[in-house]
């Protein structure tokens, strides 16, 4: 007579391996995941900060006098600015560089841990008093 194995299923073996496989390949997405949705932050912060940069600049271009111009903040408690002023020397390529100042503002902005976000700079001109 033939014995007849009337049990179906997967044996303990085969459902560990596949616990296991399933453990791996989930463990992989969910690193991928974590790592793509940090640098996706990373970026929203730097673009913010070269956007409250750039807004810094404007500013620093309106005023008159660039002695008056403030060196240095703290923007809600988030990010540390720096901002510095530094005349250049003239380009002697017009007969009206005598009537003009140069200057090269430098702004950077870090985070509080001093981690740093953005880095500009820009050229403007003045008229001489």
């Amino acid at each position: 007579m033939r014995s007849r194995r009337t049990d179906h299923g997967f044996s303990l073996l085969e459902t560990l391996v596949a616990f296991t496989i399933l453990s791996l390949v989930l463990g992989a997405v969910y690193r991928s995941y974590i790592g793509s949705s940090a640098g996706a932050i990373t970026a929203v912060e730097r673009y913010e900060a070269v956007e409250f940069g750039r807004g810094l600049i404007d500013e620093a271009l309106l005023e008159s006098d660039p002695n008056k111009i403030p060196a240095s903040g703290l923007y809600q408690d988030t990010w540390a600015w720096q901002l510095s002023v530094v005349p250049q020397p003239p380009l002697h390529i017009t007969r009206y560089d005598r009537l003009i100042s140069q200057y090269r503002l430098e702004l950077t902005v870090d985070d509080t841990s001093g981690r740093r976000l953005a880095e500009l700079d820009t050229i403007f001109l003045r008229p001489k008093p």
